[in-house]
């Protein structure tokens, strides 16, 4: 198994969704398409590359379908458009259906009738110019600039990966028409295959004969990062209310890894250890991810502007050593006895709580310390219980 790096195709999604178009106004994303002019055969297959981005970072949409494609003439299926049979130049405009459309991306493609009818994808990939082993180029092809795809890919030791050459006009390139190499460790055939072996980064190369070159990199990695889950409160948030959010990263295995995650949010702000504030009404997602792997988790919210009826503070009663630290957090409770997180004033008899609701026991005490949860704006209060058993300990710890 290979994985081809497409990062957050789904959280990214979620984001912008509940994100930017709450706006009045399309949010302005922008759509790059590749290549953005082409000279082709009557009736060629041209697969677009098509990135969007949202203030700078690349988003990822669900599917092909929340594009819209068009042309002065020729067909799309997805993102392969087929080339008008008549010579001229058409512009090919891609729109994003959330997005405005002054960021539309737009290429030309210019039908060349002398080039002849050219070959589909499929036929060259597969046919005899690649499969017999004799390196043919194809004449109808154009010498344009060569790529490897996929340009980057994440494997395991010993997993393989079919690598294939395309240009950047769009056409499956016979793979036996270039030299392939690797820089690193494993194994690469005539064919483009690799076969990975040692943990490590290796760079994949081909070479035609008259000078065109490109590469590829093979990440191979020992414990691949599989799934990461994100630890959330499951209720709504009150406006200004900040949840303490936590991701754990687990191996294709369930084992856990040791793994650094940035963090990013709609209708709201996190901090790099993940504490979430919560600042307008309305949906929110947040999603952790990784900047060396596809894997990513995503958790949303529901964003509520509410005065409780009253309040509590979870946990009520807790008990800890001399030291040790505990969380809190504070929930209003509507008339429907609804639960939602609100931002509350701490104040112990004893110890200190910091602004993010964590209770910090004193070193030498023990005993029971109240700590008052007060809420500004419904001026409502709960008490929670904590009690220190440090003598409890030392008389174990003796015995």
């Amino acid at each position: 198994m290979y994985h081809i790096r497409i990062p957050l195709l789904f959280a990214w999604a979620m984001l912008t969704f509940f994100g930017p178009s709450a706006s009045a106004e399309a949010p302005r994303y922008e759509v790059v398409v590749t290549p953005d002019y082409v000279t082709c055969a009557p009736g060629a297959e041209i697969e677009l590359s098509v990135k969007l981005y949202y203030r700078g970072r690349e988003v990822h949409p669900e599917g092909w379908g929340d594009f819209a494609f068009t042309a002065e003439a020729g067909v799309f299926r997805d993102n392969i458009f087929f080339a008008p049979l008549s010579g001229g130049t058409y512009q090919v405009r891609v729109h994003y259906k959330l997005g405005h459309p002054d960021n539309d991306g737009i290429i030309y493609v210019r039908v060349d009738e002398s080039l002849g009818a050219a070959r589909r994808a499929n036929e060259i990939d597969s046919g005899t110019d690649t499969d017999s082993g004799t390196g043919e180029t194809p004449r109808d092809l154009p010498a344009d600039k060569l790529l490897i795809v996929p340009a980057e890919v994440y494997v395991s030791p010993g997993d393989s990966v079919q690598f294939r050459v395309r240009t950047i006009s769009g056409y499956l390139y016979p793979a036996r028409a270039v030299r392939w190499s690797i820089e690193g460790s494993g194994h690469i055939d005539e064919t483009g295959r690799f076969v990975a072996s040692e943990t490590g980064e290796v760079k994949v190369s081909i070479a035609h004969e008259d000078g065109r070159s490109a590469s590829a990199t093979a990440h191979v990695q020992s414990s691949r990062l599989a799934r990461i889950e994100i630890d959330a409160p499951d209720v709504a948030l009150g406006v200004g209310s900040r949840v303490q959010l936590r991701a754990f990263a687990y191996d294709s295995n369930g084992g856990l890894v040791d793994q650094a995650f940035n963090w990013q949010a709609s209708g709201g702000t996190v901090s790099d250890d993940g504490i979430f504030t919560a600042t307008r009404a309305g949906r929110a997602a947040v999603v952790v991810y990784t900047t060396d792997s596809n894997v990513s988790a995503s958790a949303v919210f529901t964003v509520v502007r509410k005065v409780p009826r009253r309040i509590e503070v979870h946990p009520s009663i807790s008990h800890l050593a001399p030291g040790e630290t505990i969380g809190l957090q504070t929930f209003g409770v509507d008339g429907d006895g609804n639960l939602f997180v609100v931002q509350a004033e701490y104040l112990p008899t004893a110890g200190t709580v910091d602004e993010h609701g964590n209770f910090h026991a004193p070193e030498n005490f023990s005993g029971r310390i109240h700590i008052v949860a007060y809420h500004p704006e419904s001026r409502r209060r709960a008490v929670a219980t904590v009690e220190i058993i440090g003598d409890a300990l030392e008389e174990v710890e003796d015995n």
